[in-house]
């Protein structure tokens, strides 16, 4: 929805995001001169958590903008790799709702509008919050978009794990022609890390963040997998195909050599043997997951420190250190 948005304002786009972006550190103002017509006054310790979090907001605008672009990119480049990997399912559309208007504004306004209008209303007064009230929707549109498309992403691996897959790229490619889709998955996990570094660095010291943070990592890294699960699944399945095909060749070749152990015809099988062999190693080799180790390796290394990093905050918040 975004990207249509920047399409309609025209050329130059990133003027238009940088100005969106600043609707962030307009708030504050906006926020301060709302109150002071309703006869209140930030404290300095509002004016901090007020400014922190609309800098965490404007970081997350910056990433909403590329994270909706790249996926919409990345997806629109698989096409070819799916066309060949589901060719039964060649005309089907595994991620539809990508362009959804509907989608992100319910969102928007169910996720983010509504409860801060009414948390709004309640802290601040009538004023301040229907003041403030079109910056949260302009505020955390591209956000809310970014989460959009990422979920979508996230269905269309679930669905795609639910075609029958031709994984016949063996033995050439150890991720069955699926490295493109891992990639792809790969880079929505990522980005949706890089979105919630705010959210682990402001207002760190409050149980209701912390919990939150937390929450939020553990289902992005659930819902990561689960998405892959289904592909996974097959691309077990054709490692044991491709494994047994190739240790079957290896026995057929060793054969000779079984039933007449002598050097002679050891030599004489050498090289079909050398050859089963080398594709026995790569058989085993095949990827079960559309990431590599290191990928995979990287995941659990930086999803590890950050929960333990965050759990540790919880029980430090917890016993009011």
């Amino acid at each position: 929805m975004t990207l249509r948005i920047l399409d309609w304002l025209g050329e130059p786009e990133w003027i238009w995001i940088v100005l969106w972006t600043g609707v962030s550190l307009i708030r504050p103002v906006v926020l301060s001169i709302a109150l002071d017509a309703s006869g209140r006054r930030l404290t300095s310790g509002e004016w901090l958590t007020v400014v922190s979090s609309q800098l965490a907001i404007a970081w997350l605008t910056l990433v909403g903008f590329w994270g909706v672009r790249r996926i919409s990119r990345g997806v629109r480049a698989l096409a070819p790799e799916l066309a060949t990997i589901a060719p039964g399912d060649a005309a089907r559309e595994f991620f539809p709702g990508m362009a959804s208007t509907i989608g992100p504004l319910a969102l928007t306004f169910g996720v983010v509008v509504v409860p801060s209008f009414v948390s709004s209303w309640q802290h601040w007064g009538p004023l301040p919050a229907l003041t403030d009230f079109p910056l949260v929707v302009i505020n955390s549109l591209p956000s809310m978009t970014f989460v959009w498309v990422y979920l979508v992403l996230l269905a269309g691996l679930h669905r795609l794990g639910r075609a029958r897959l031709s994984l016949d790229p063996f033995p050439e490619d150890r991720s069955l022609g699926l490295g493109p889709v891992g990639s792809l998955a790969l880079t929505g996990f990522w980005l949706v890390l890089v979105a919630a570094i705010p959210l682990i660095a402001v207002e760190s010291s409050e149980l209701a963040t912390v919990v939150l943070t937390l929450g939020v990592i553990v289902a992005s890294v659930a819902l990561f997998f689960l998405s892959l699960f289904r592909v996974h699944r097959q691309m077990a399945q054709a490692k044991r195909h491709y494994v047994t095909q190739a240790r079957v060749m290896y026995r057929e070749a060793y054969a000779p050599v079984r039933a007449k152990p002598a050097l002679k015809t050891l030599q004489a099988q050498s090289a079909a043997l050398g050859v089963a062999q080398a594709l026995v190693e790569r058989a085993e080799k095949i990827l079960e997951w559309p990431i590599d180790e290191r990928a995979t390796t990287w995941v659990v290394v930086v999803i590890t420190g950050v929960v333990t990093g965050l759990t540790v905050r919880l029980v430090l918040t917890l016993a009011g250190a």
